[in-house]
């Protein structure tokens, strides 16, 4: 029996793109380089910010170069995280329905663990039992050390937690901490790409994850 879901949030709660895009090129105009489409951002996007900026330089970019555009893209994002970001139609209700329902819920993003946090208090307050980021003492998703070591403070088995994001990152993770993967299709990745990932479990609103979990199958 399902007790726990755990979310993504880039992707999977939050449509975080506009403003994702709108760091991005921050960076990239302080550092003298084109910007991005949003489409080019949305396939960044997925492993963290330090990838997000490689990819989003162009191939042989000095490390100094590498470094400022990570440090323009944090300072840009600190201030304006929530400018174009918000919660995709009916996940806000999803979570309170399985909040009501006796579930135990949470958040495992790549996002800086301080914005995961802001972002929390912004547009879901009161709602996780755990809000997790990315920390320099673990490391990123797809390795599943983090996911694990949730699963195993909340004292409960693996099988009765279910992981959900949007991309072949979250699934990944999902199928190597042993936890259920259930992805969904709004996100950044298409359905293509999450099958290719392995997952058997899509579902494609916020009412359908409702029903994956109470069904569990």
């Amino acid at each position: 029996m399902i007790k726990a879901v755990i979310f993504d949030m880039d992707g999977t709660l939050l449509n975080s793109l506009p403003d994702l895009k709108n760091s991005v090129n921050a960076a990239m105009e302080a550092t003298g380089y084109p910007v991005h489409t949003m489409e080019e951002v949305r396939g960044f996007v997925g492993y963290g910010i330090p990838r997000l900026i490689r990819d989003a330089l162009p191939d042989g970019a000095p490390e100094d170069v590498y470094e400022k555009a990570c440090r323009v893209f944090y300072d840009h994002y600190v201030q304006h995280a929530d400018n174009e970001t918000h919660p995709y139609p009916g996940i806000v209700d999803m979570l309170h329905q399985l909040k009501e329902q006796g579930y135990v819920l949470g958040v495992l993003s790549n996002k800086a663990e301080e914005a995961v946090i802001s972002l929390c208090e912004r547009f879901f307050p009161g709602i996780f039992s755990v809000e997790a980021g990315a920390r320099d003492d673990f490391p990123r998703k797809p390795d599943p050390t983090r996911l694990r070591c949730i699963v195993e403070e909340l004292g409960l088995r693996r099988e009765e937690v279910i992981y959900s994001g949007d991309s072949d990152v979250d699934v990944l993770t999902a199928i190597r901490a042993g936890v259920r993967p259930v992805a969904v299709d709004w996100g950044y990745r298409s359905r293509q790409c999450l099958v290719q990932a392995g997952a058997s479990h899509i579902v494609s609103s916020p009412e359908e994850l409702i029903q994956e979990t109470r069904t569990g199958k």
